[in-house]
């Protein structure tokens, strides 16, 4: 299951700084249950706030590019139902002023792995 194992790799990627999940959510400006979530394989971020918490936690470059892989494709296949309802292009609404398409986010994930 993509959710489960992307869970699994962002809490692994968390508790190998040490500190704990209350602790991230406050340096990204995050509410805990953002990363609560998170590391249940719910998602509820956006593409850019799961980089930025990777970062943070200086995930190794490989683990990091798996998990955004994962993020990716939770996306595209609809797997996980809060990831789905934030991904670009998966808007109830297409078409909408501001919403970006499927297309944007491919691009974003290939480029900068």
């Amino acid at each position: 299951m993509v959710g489960r194992s992307f869970g699994d790799g962002v809490r692994a990627v968390i508790e190998a700084t040490g500190m704990p999940q209350r602790r991230i959510a406050e340096l990204l400006d995050f509410e805990q249950a953002k990363v609560s979530d998170l590391v249940n394989g719910k998602g509820g971020v956006t593409e850019v706030e799961l980089a930025m918490l990777l970062g943070l936690c200086q995930a190794e470059p490989d683990e990091a590019r798996r998990l955004l892989a994962l993020y990716g494709e939770t996306c595209e296949k609809g797997t996980t139902p809060v990831l789905r309802i934030r991904c670009a292009g998966t808007d109830p609404q297409p078409g909408r002023a501001g919403t970006p398409r499927q297309q944007d986010l491919r691009l974003v994930s290939s480029n900068g792995g």
